[in-house]
This record gives structure tokens, sequence and C-alpha cells, in this order.
């Protein structure tokens, strides 16, 4: 069954350095999509807007502003949207076996052991993990731990 899902999601999920991604963009759409994030994917129907829960800042940043994203990572980004990409982006797939939090994990859904999990990591440029190292740093020096 685990080697058929693992297929499965390989089949699905676009991957790979340079891999071309699910939905095509015009220079326009990937202005939209850095500023309005997963609304614009909704008016698309690719996504729905429950998916927004599930996203860190409902799907979008609300200080978001694609003219602070280099030309060089437009450019990346422009073919990469719906690909999972290379690197250190996956998609991670878990089965719960023991709740810690239980009013955290019912934030995300959880709510009993034996519930699957699907868990993506995907960046749309350096841009933001330069922004989270930042914040991370922040944080830390102000005593409040980020997990």
């Amino acid at each position: 069954m685990r080697e058929r899902l693992a297929d499965k999601l390989f089949e699905l999920i676009p991957v790979g350095v340079g891999e071309a991604g699910a939905v095509k963009l015009s220079k326009a759409d990937l202005e939209a999509v850095l500023g309005e994030g997963m609304r614009w994917t909704e008016r698309r129907g690719i996504s729905w807007p429950e998916d927004r829960q599930c996203c860190e800042e409902g799907g979008c940043f609300a200080s978001a502003d694609p003219s602070k994203v280099s030309d060089r990572a437009k450019k990346r980004g422009l073919v990469q949207l719906g690909s999972l990409g290379s690197g250190n982006h996956y998609t991670e797939v878990q089965v719960v076996d023991e709740i810690y939090n239980r009013e955290a994990a019912a934030v995300m859904g959880i709510t009993a052991p034996g519930q699957m999990s699907v868990f993506l990591a995907r960046r749309q440029t350096e841009q933001p993990c330069k922004h989270c190292r930042g914040v991370r740093s922040n944080m830390a020096g102000r005593g409040v731990p980020l997990y």
C-alpha cells in the first residue's frame, strides 16, 4: 500500500530542478500570485477557500510586496507554480501516533491517533527564507522559542 501511494504521489506531483509546474503563468499572473497568494489560486479553481486555513498567514503574507522579489527569483518562479521543485522541497505523509497538545492539533484538523497528515514544504524564493531567518533571530533574542 505504501509503495502504491508513493508511486501515485510521484506520478501526480511535478518534481525536480527546473521542472515545469502544473500552472502556466504570465508575468502579470505571477505578480498577482506574489501579491494575493492563495486568493489568486482560488479564483483560478486551483484551491479551495478552506485550504487557506492550513497555510501560514492564511495563504498570503499581509505585507506581500511583489516589487521586493528579485527579477531572478521571479524568472525561476514563473514556471514553477504547481511543482514541488527539488532539494529542500518535499511532501511528507505521516500517520499520527500520539497527540501531545490537543489544542494545537485541533487547529491543524488533527483529532485522533491513526489520522493521516500530509506536509508540503515548498518556498517560492530565497527572499522569504531570509526574512524567516531574521524573524527567528529576533524572536530568539526576545526569549520566544520557535519550533
